[in-house]
Parts: structure tokens; sequence; C-alpha cells
């Protein structure tokens, strides 16, 4: 279920409701994506200026921790209370020419406790707050540079910072737990209205787990950034193609992951380095050709398509080396039917 409730004025956006968020120019985002099921929310976007805009938001997740300790609910059979875990972010725009702009993006991901009300205050770092509050949360940043080549061209790239600690930086034992993703979109390539779009993103696997689980970047077990999670990696190619009455969508996805397990966390908090995919992997590839009709004025459409899938080591587990299964690869048809009445 999803529910948002927006109140917009000339320079100041309210929202609050249960939806998701989406912080990048990316299809993908390293830092806060769709990927997760939809959660509690409220938030306000201000344009300060011409050239500066922020984005703040506080969220309530599911940490998928049982609560133990907890008596209330013991007598009642599958069901289990979780331990609270909420995020809260901002998000800093800043118009630096025409065509050229830059985000600053910082989240907080904390729990076992009640809304923070130190994370309430939008316009103070949550690095240095949570420094304040016992240095206990997980404080994640993003920085993201968009560049409008011009009507036709659009460039980006994001560099994310789970923990980094410049002293260290060229170091060969580090804390360099970065992500990044670069990509470009282009308008027009065969035909008017048409996009072709091009993207790479890769993540360290140190990213998005915590020394304490209850910190970890996820909700009911879903990355909040990059959907692969950490340790990952994905090429993505797309185009679509307006024609006549239809919208079509074709598009290429390639991934890798690799090994997230215990040891491999304690590791990283001993800055003792791992070698990349040096343990098991999955891989897998999708190619989708997707239509979409209006066949009752843009109110009833009709999607049909194919999708291809190679897949190596499905059912991987990253935590559980050896919990993969057989390679397969598959062809399926695709039909549905969407409607809305307004």
């Amino acid at each position: 279920s999803n529910l948002l409730i927006r109140h917009e004025s000339e320079f100041f956006t309210f929202d609050f409701g249960k939806f998701n968020r989406h912080w990048s120019n990316g299809n993908r985002s390293l830092i806060l994506s769709a990927n997760t099921p939809s959660y509690p929310q409220f938030g306000f976007s201000w344009q300060i200026s011409k050239k500066i805009n922020l984005e703040y938001f506080n969220g309530f997740l599911s940490s998928k921790i049982s609560d133990t300790t907890s008596t209330l609910y013991e007598n009642v059979r599958g069901r289990d209370l979780f331990y609270p875990r909420s995020v809260s972010g901002h998000k800093l725009s800043y118009h630096i020419i025409p065509g050229l702009t830059f985000n600053a993006m910082e989240i907080v991901i904390y729990g076992g406790r009640s809304l923070e009300m130190h994370y309430l205050l939008p316009f103070i770092p949550f690095w240095s707050l949570q420094h304040y509050v016992g240095d206990i949360d997980n404080v994640q940043m993003c920085g993201e540079l968009t560049w409008q080549v011009h009507n036709k061209i659009k460039l980006y790239g994001s560099l994310f910072m789970d923990e980094w600690t410049p002293e260290w930086t060229f170091n060969e034992k580090n804390r360099n737990w970065f992500g990044y993703q670069i990509g470009g979109i282009r308008k027009n390539v065969l035909k008017q209205k048409d996009q072709l779009r091009i993207e790479y993103t890769w993540t360290d696997h140190r990213v998005y787990r915590h020394r304490f689980p209850i910190n970890d970047s996820y909700s009911y077990n879903y990355s909040l950034g990059f959907w692969v999670g950490p340790h990952g990696e994905e090429i993505y190619f797309s185009y679509e193609l307006p024609f006549k009455r239809m919208k079509i969508t074709s598009s290429i996805s390639h991934i890798q992951r690799g090994e997230l397990t215990d040891q491999m966390l304690t590791d990283q908090y001993d800055n003792i380095i791992n070698k990349r995919f040096s343990g098991e992997t999955e891989n897998r590839t999708v190619a989708s050709f997707i239509c979409k009709k209006d066949i009752i004025n843009d109110k009833v459409f009709l999607r049909f398509g194919c999708e291809w899938i190679d897949w190596q080591n499905p059912d991987f587990d990253p935590t559980t080396p050896g919990s993969g299964s057989d390679d397969f690869s598959k062809f399926s048809l695709y039909l549905g039917l969407t409607a809305k009445t307004s």
C-alpha cells in the first residue's frame, strides 16, 4: 500500500505518507532508491534561491531483527516484534552554472530507539551530530555531478562514501568504503523523443553494512541504495522509442555479486582487505523488450513483450557461500493490462 500527501507552494513543498524516495539522476541510486518496500516518512523541499535547493526527510524502516526481550506478544504465533530502525536524510542541490549541478546528499541510519531529536535539525551535518550522540549510528554521504551538455545529452556521476579516513586514502590498507556510478542519456538518437541510457554502477563489499546490524542500510532486508547491494556491480543499457500510440522499451542488465560473510564484516573493522570477487559469485544477464500501447484514451494500457535471462549460480546467498544452485537460461513472454481513473 502507498500513500502520498503533498502540499506545494512557490518555493516550499511538504509531503508525508508511505512511499519511496529516489535521490539520483541515474536509473539506479547509490544512496537512496525505490528498491525497498515503501515506508512511512515525512519531509520537505525548499527552494532557498535560484541556485540552491534543500530537501529533507525522516523515515521509519523495518529492521527485521526480532525483539526477543519483549513479552507483549509472546503467545501470538506467527508474529514477530522487530527493533525499530529509522533513517533521516538531507540533500543540497547547487546549480553551479546553467546545465551543471552538484548534489550533496547525506543520510543516517539508526535503530533501537524512537525518533532521534538531533536528526530533526535539517541544517546541521549528520556526520557531526552522530558523533555528538555517541558515534554509534551509520552515516553515509554521496556527491553527484550532473552536466546537461545540451538538450540532447546529459552526463552524470556519483561517488558514495560509507566511511572514509582521509589520512589513509592512498594506503593499501584504508577506510575507503566507496561506491561509484557513471552514466549518460542521449535523446533523439534515431527519431524525435527517443532516449538511450548507458550506466555503470560499482560498490565495495564494505558499504551498507555496519558494525551494529541494527544500523544496516536496509529495510525488510532490501538495500536502501544500490539494488544489487554491497560487493556488486552492474552494466545497464536501455532504449525507449515512441512509435505511433505505443512506447517501446528495451533494456539489458548484467550484474555480478560477491560474498558478504560475517568474517568479511569483522575484517573490515580490523582493516583487513578482502580481494574483490575472490570467493563465490553470482552473475545474471537480463534482456527485455516491452511495448506499452494506449487502447482507451490514456486510461487503459496494454503491455506485451518478452524477456531473456541467463543466470549463473542462482539462489546465491552472499552471507552463506555454497548456497547457490544450478545455472539456467529462460525465455519468457509478458502480457499485462493497466487502468487509471484520472
